[in-house]
């Protein structure tokens, strides 16, 4: 189960509060992690801008493209929920005030393979939560199987 301390030691820290500038320190810290990494963001806005900051800091006159045969976001970002079925090493994900459904966080946060491969911006805990009829079940398989974990209490 993803713990809070495990969310927040994966945190992606930020010195500036402008858009601009805080856009460039994580264009910077994705230059710097492997070229398989992927940016789960909430809204193709979002990807259109980080793509855009990012592909300005290319000095090259040639750029290798390689096309792929769907529909989605530009490049390397998507949107969290087109993120579904995938499995990825290395992920750069959202996690603020932006997630608007039950199950939406754990679909973004369940593609990464590993936590050593996990990067959150703008990590915010109430971001993380499940629907009542999710815990409902959750908290009646626990009943059955006697498990030893704690139930999930339903908060209103």
């Amino acid at each position: 189960m993803f713990k809070l301390y495990a969310a927040n030691n994966k945190k992606i820290s930020f010195k500036s509060e402008s858009f601009e500038t805080r856009l460039s320190e994580l264009c910077d810290f994705i230059n710097n992690l492997s070229s398989d990494t992927v940016c789960l963001l909430p809204t193709c806005h979002m990807c259109n801008e980080l793509n855009a900051a990012m592909l300005s800091r290319i000095t090259s006159k040639e750029i290798l493209l390689i096309a792929e045969d769907t529909i989605d976001c530009i490049s390397y970002m998507k949107k969290k929920h087109k993120s579904q079925g995938l499995s990825l090493q290395n992920a750069v994900i959202d996690l603020g005030n932006n997630v608007f459904s039950c199950g939406q966080a754990y679909v973004a946060l369940s593609r990464v393979t590993s936590l050593d491969g996990l990067y959150l911006i703008n990590f915010d805990p109430s971001s993380v939560f499940a629907s009542e009829k999710a815990i409902i079940e959750y908290n009646r398989l626990k009943r059955i199987h006697n498990s030893e974990s704690e139930m999930i209490t339903i908060s209103k």
